[in-house]
């Protein structure tokens, strides 16, 4: 989830990176082109320059930036255009020549009415001796950024997929790399539980399982010592209990079998002492208690 929503966030930076990169560089053509055609476009509108002249040089300059280059009057009226055959609608409401008449220049993207092509347009004011004359606006379709937002899309889906790919299976190894160690631990800890107080656990894998292991290991070592201890104790005892002449048994509430040594199992007529949790009434037959009853 994490990875795909960074792949997302990294999408989306991008592309606002890429289109704020494309249209400043855009302007700058936008800009370039306005003012390469500035002083012939002002003589056209001024009377001064043969149309045709000057519509051939809008072509050719066209072609070769790749804009769409147009002369308009400050009534909104198409002189020339360098990429559709004359006449044109009026141009006055476009808003790039309204901003321009107002502060000498104006920028705007928007879906051509022409061409049907997104596009981004700057219009620039032309004056003669201080007085409007017109405007040279530039025009440049964003198919260009487009196409670069697609590639970028392509290729961070693609990328997406190879870094989900390697993700999951890094995931997978990283995921055995903790868990092995852990099923080990497991066994060793039944091997410990079962009676094998040798066993022990391997200390391998992440700084976290080996410090568990050791502090299992540990505890097993305790628990190891503390049952061979009270196996040496049982032993005394017994060793003791059997050097005795007397009967010795213990037994709890139950009538369970704690302690009985082999005096005891003699004077019981019994033929070996019972052994620890064994019931004393189930070996034990009182004759004459039982023909009172």
């Amino acid at each position: 989830t994490i990875l795909v929503l960074l792949l997302v966030a990294a999408a989306v930076f991008g592309e606002v990176k890429i289109r704020a990169f494309h249209r400043e560089e855009v302007e700058v053509r936008l800009r370039t082109a306005a003012e390469l055609l500035a002083a012939q476009s002002t003589d056209l509108l001024a009377g001064r320059a043969d149309p045709k002249t000057v519509d051939t040089h809008l072509r050719d300059l066209g072609r070769a930036t790749g804009l769409r280059l147009t002369v308009i009057r400050t009534d909104g009226t198409v002189l020339s255009d360098s990429e559709s055959n004359l006449p044109l609608g009026n141009h006055a409401d476009r808003p790039e020549i309204i901003a321009a008449s107002q502060s000498g220049e104006g920028l705007a993207w928007r879906q051509s009415a022409t061409t049907g092509h997104y596009t981004y347009y700057l219009a620039r004011r032309l004056q003669v001796d201080g007085r409007d004359v017109g405007y040279i606006r530039a025009a440049a379709e964003l198919e260009e950024m487009e196409r670069a937002i697609g590639t970028l899309r392509e290729t961070l889906a693609l990328g997406g997929l190879v870094a989900l790919g390697v993700g999951l299976l890094l995931s997978f190894f990283l995921a055995r790399w903790i868990a092995r160690p852990l099923e080990e631990m497991g066994v060793s800890a039944l091997n410990v539980t079962s009676g094998n107080l040798d066993a022990r656990i391997a200390d391998r894998g992440p700084k976290e399982v080996r410090l568990l292991a050791g502090a299992l290991n540990s505890m097993a070592d305790k628990l190891r010592q503390r049952i061979r201890s009270e196996q040496h104790a049982r032993s005394e005892i017994e060793t003791i209990l059997a050097s005795m002449a007397e009967g010795v048994i213990a037994v709890d509430g139950r009538e369970r079998v704690l302690l009985m040594n082999d005096a005891a199992a003699r004077m019981l007529d019994l033929d070996a002492a019972l052994q620890t949790g064994e019931t004393l009434w189930q070996h034990l037959r009182f004759a004459e208690l039982e023909r009172g009853l």
